[in-house]
């Protein structure tokens, strides 16, 4: 379902496959660029239950923090947006600039109804500039504009052996056994240097340019209070790649 809320509060339902995607908007003065906020409402499962102090969907605050499923993840983030578009609106009368607001509902499933959403609506989601508030709180108490994160590949392996489940006392060493073949089939697809090695992997990967891999450099990082909170000797191979050269490209 696609709901779109514009300021006069007119309203339409467009129906999808999937949750709900929900797009507002606010206009701004003529010819001010557009800044499109998209987030998403969905959580992952609260599992385990049982270890949470206060129900998971039942916001408390404790200690001047506020706990429920999804606070951070990525709900704060939307109220923070929303609440600098009314205290604006409150000092200014209006917004210097025409702001829509995308809150996906199937995020932590890898939004599988979003890009068709996308391309059906170019129009009503036309921006200058996307913002996505996600990822960590930055150590130093400060902030970070990210131009850029990781992106997601998957895909499913699956390994045959004999037809039937085998007792290892009377057919090990004698049938294959499937785990390693997928051992093998793992290790062959990455090597010590932290090189993918399917072949084609890197085709399309585009080199970092000069401004880029300043940028980069440039950001505040302690690497050793890092591998210390995380109790390892070393980061990922390869070895000679800067902290956020890893995360970003």
């Amino acid at each position: 379902m696609f709901a779109h809320v514009d300021r006069h509060r007119d309203e339409f339902v467009e129906r999808l496959a999937g949750w709900p995607l929900v797009l507002g908007h606010r206009t701004g003065p003529p010819g001010a660029p557009t800044v499109l906020v998209y987030g998403h409402y969905d959580v992952q499962p609260p599992d385990p239950v049982e270890a949470w102090t206060s129900p998971p969907f039942e916001p408390r605050v404790r200690g001047g923090r506020l706990y429920g499923r999804g606070g951070a993840d990525n709900k704060g983030q939307h109220l923070a947006q929303l609440l600098a578009v009314e205290s604006l609106l409150a000092e200014r009368g209006q917004l210097p600039c025409t702001v829509k607001v995308l809150l996906d509902g199937e995020e932590e499933i890898g939004s599988p109804n979003l890009a068709g959403f996308a391309a059906a609506h170019r129009d009503e989601l036309a921006a200058d500039l996307v913002v996505w508030s996600d990822g960590p709180v930055d150590p130093g108490g400060g902030w970070r504009l990210v131009f850029g994160v990781r992106g997601v590949a998957s895909f499913e392996l699956r390994a045959g052996g004999a037809n039937r489940p085998l007792h290892s006392g009377n057919w090990g060493g004698v049938a294959p056994n499937p785990l390693w073949t997928l051992v093998h089939l793992l290790a062959s697809m990455k090597d010590r240097q932290g090189r993918v090695t399917v072949d084609g992997f890197y085709d399309e990967v585009r080199p970092l340019g000069a401004a880029e891999a300043e940028a980069l450099r440039r950001l505040p990082v302690d690497v050793e209070a890092v591998k210390a909170d995380l109790e390892v000797d070393e980061l990922d191979a390869p070895a000679d790649r800067g902290f956020f050269e890893r995360l970003i490209a």
